[in-house]
Order: structure tokens, then C-alpha cells, then sequence
């Protein structure tokens, strides 16, 4: 996706789901019972489709370019959750850039 195209809105909303995301990979090492809830559906599972869900967030707050056809991983691994949070680094200081260099040519 061309870097104009991003907003600082969207990296923000983008790093406030990774954080979400973070408190839950932390919440699940310090929770390792899979015992059943009520509904009889084991914790692990429950939290696999709260990673998807929020890694669909993720994905629709800053697009990638996918494919029409293929699925986003989801962000389920520390390592995988650091990538994301780098790409959104990166992401908002090319942002940061573009807007030094457009202030530039304006006031040329």
C-alpha cells in the first residue's frame, strides 16, 4: 500500500490493537489452563479466535497487500507481534518523512 495513502489515525489504531493483542500473548503464558468454560469450549481455543479476531482488526485498520486469496497470518507469536509493531515504526517514520519533504517543496 503507497505510503500517502496511510494515516498517523490509522498507525495509531493499528498499534493500540498490537497492544491488545500483546496483553493477550501475556495473559495466555501467565494462564496456561485449558481447562473448559461454562460453554464447554477450552480457553486455548476461545483465545486462538480472539487472536484472529484481533489480527482482522489489525489487518483492516493498516491494509496489506495480501492477495485476494490469501489469508493474513494471525498475530498469535511475540515474534510475529514485534514484526507488526516495526512495520508500524517504519510505516510512521516514512510518514514523517514524506511530510518533512512536502513542508520543503511548500515552502520553496
Amino acid at each position: 500500500m503507497p505510503i500517502d495513502i496511510l494515516t498517523r489515525k490509522q498507525i495509531l489504531i493499528g498499534v493500540a490493537i498490537l497492544d491488545q493483542i500483546k496483553n493477550k500473548l501475556e495473559e495466555s503464558f501467565a494462564d496456561s489452563s485449558t481447562a473448559a468454560n461454562d460453554d464447554g469450549e477450552s480457553s486455548s481455543r476461545k483465545g486462538t479466535r480472539s487472536f484472529a479476531k484481533l489480527s482482522s482488526q489489525y489487518y483492516t485498520a493498516i491494509p496489506h497487500p495480501f492477495g485476494l486469496w490469501t489469508r493474513p497470518p494471525v498475530i498469535s507469536s511475540f515474534d510475529v507481534l514485534s514484526e507488526c509493531y516495526e512495520r508500524c515504526q517504519r510505516i510512521n517514520n516514512e510518514l514523517e518523512q514524506l511530510q518533512m519533504m512536502q513542508k520543503t517543496i511548500n515552502s520553496n
